[in-house]
């Protein structure tokens, strides 16, 4: 699984007109702060236990994170990762949702999406890829995005999504994708075309062994 780096900011609230007593914020900051660090704690725990494949002990400590500082933005789409690795899904998918609601990026509309992808809610997947994509120049996102699409059926969305791909990246793949798109909207001639420069006579949607949609291709050119 592929992880993605987050810029993180810290809203900082805007003074009231009545200010509480030195004593009262000083705890308030205290306690607060206290927070923080023990979530941190549990994050930078919970992390080892990823490193030595103790998923289970992971999603624990993440969740025990979550439980002590709520607000802590790294936390959620760690435990939206957690979940996945102990396929909770539907679990999986609320993490991911407090995550868009803490901190909305294309990032975030990314790793909702991949959960509807292991979910096999492929419709849901390209609602939430299109949304990361809108606004991202990142490949793999626009790359996600056609993949939903063409596992949903949608060709003639994935058409123009394919070639916006490929303004990012112009490898085998993307040509291949963009192939399936054509195809699936009678443009054979397109299609042709683009799997030549993909390097293939032919490629299509398949299920695999374990009913996963997969790209194949065949003829190598």
């Amino acid at each position: 699984m592929s992880h993605n780096s987050f810029l993180h900011w810290i809203a900082v609230p805007a003074l009231v007109t009545v200010l509480l007593s030195a004593g009262c914020s000083q705890t308030s900051n205290a306690e607060n702060g206290s927070k923080q660090e023990r979530a941190e704690a549990l994050i930078q725990r919970a992390g080892k236990s990823f490193a030595d494949s103790d998923f289970r002990k992971n999603l624990d400590l993440l969740k025990e994170a979550a439980a002590t500082d709520p607000q802590n933005i790294r936390v959620w789409w760690k435990l939206c990762e957690a979940y996945q690795l102990t396929e909770e899904l539907d679990l999986a998918v609320k993490a991911c949702e407090q995550q868009l609601t803490l901190h909305p990026s294309s990032i975030s509309h990314n790793g909702l999406g991949l959960v509807y992808l292991a979910k096999k809610d492929y419709a849901k997947a390209a609602s939430e890829f299109e949304k990361a994509a809108s606004d991202s120049d990142v490949p793999v996102i626009h790359s996600n995005y056609v993949w939903s699409l063409l596992c949903s059926k949608q060709y003639a969305k994935a058409v123009p999504a394919s070639l916006r791909l490929l303004e990012f990246s112009k490898d085998s793949d993307a040509y291949a994708r963009l192939g399936v798109a054509y195809a699936g909207t009678g443009q054979s001639d397109a299609a042709r075309n683009a799997f030549q420069k993909a390097g293939w006579k032919s490629c299509e949607m398949e299920k695999d062994e374990k009913y996963d949609l997969v790209l194949r291709c065949v003829g190598q050119n």
